[in-house]
């Protein structure tokens, strides 16, 4: 897998377990992407004959999410809509109500928190663009079922949270996260010996972006630093050249050993262990493969993520 392709996938995952953009220091984490996929399973599941299992299920779902930690309070929110449509579901399929309302009270209840989950998301720190989309078009989905299923309440107040999510939909997308990591991994495009040199000074450049961000945390400053040796390791392979830095056994070892002290450093920091440092420990173990197979006499094997 492509560091872009890893980027991608990484990225969607994230966006869709909880339906907002993902700031590196608000990752979702595995357990909220487990615990939506929860949801949706009992969904799916719902049938005239499982109607009242699936409740339950439901309702163990909402006990579970009221004991939850370290959620925020709008993606608690988004969990509580989808389990309110969760429930309503089943009663509508299961043609019965409980203690706690009808089928069309839940469903008016899973309308109006979505409405507040496109108030309280708005913003480039928001809800993904994108997704607003989809809530508006959920929303708007929910507010023609209610009545179409004889539901009473006020489905019209809630007009105003579909055009937010309408015009929030409008906004161009926010950068991906560590979205310099994907710029330098895209520099390197087809190398022949000709163009090599133009590469590897493309990927040098990067050096300079790096330096107007003195906040940027320790991890993350490996993670350009190590991409940009690697970047212009294989360069210096295709050309048959050196620089004044070394050659490209030492950019390789370099790469690798920023790697490592990446990957050892933000270990222990929620920021980095979902993404970054899975991917950094597995491209060092390539390197210390790579490394010797390449005639290379560093110390390889001295490198620890730990």
């Amino acid at each position: 897998m492509t560091l872009k392709q890893f980027l991608k996938i990484a990225t969607v995952m994230t966006g869709l377990a909880l339906g907002f953009s993902q700031p590196a220091n608000a990752q979702a984490t595995e357990a909220d992407m487990r615990f939506l996929h929860e949801i949706t399973e009992v969904i799916s599941f719902v049938r005239p004959e499982t109607a009242r299992e699936a409740h339950t299920k439901c309702v163990a779902l909402s006990k579970r999410l009221e004991g939850m930690t370290g959620v925020s309070a709008v993606q608690r929110l988004y969990f509580e809509s989808e389990i309110e449509n969760c429930m309503s579901y089943a009663m509508n399929n299961g043609d019965f109500s409980d203690e706690t309302g009808d089928q069309c009270s839940h469903h008016y209840a899973y309308a109006t928190k979505l409405a507040q989950v496109i108030r309280d998301g708005r913003g480039p720190q928001g809800i993904d663009p994108y997704l607003m989309g989809e809530f508006a078009n959920r929303l708007k989905t929910a507010t023609r079922m209610g009545p179409a299923t004889g539901c009473t309440s006020d489905y019209s107040i809630l007009a105003p949270a579909i055009a937010m999510a309408e015009e929030e939909s409008k906004r161009p997308p926010p950068d991906p996260p560590f979205k310099l990591w994907e710029d330098i991994s895209g520099a390197a495009r087809a190398i022949t010996p000709e163009n090599a040199r133009e590469i590897h000074k493309a990927c040098l450049d990067f050096s300079a972006q790096i330096k107007a961000m003195p906040d940027l945390p320790a991890v993350e400053r490996l993670l350009y630093e190590g991409s940009i040796e690697d970047c212009v390791a294989p360069r210096m392979a295709t050309g048959n050249y050196s620089d004044e830095t070394g050659n490209v056994c030492d950019h390789h070892f370099r790469f690798a050993q920023k790697y490592a002290e990446g990957a050892a450093a933000g270990k222990n920091d929620p920021r980095f262990t979902e993404m970054i440092v899975p991917v950094m420990k597995g491209e060092l173990e390539i390197a210390q493969r790579q490394g010797p197979q390449m005639g290379c006499k560093q110390d390889y094997a001295s490198l620890k993520a730990e």
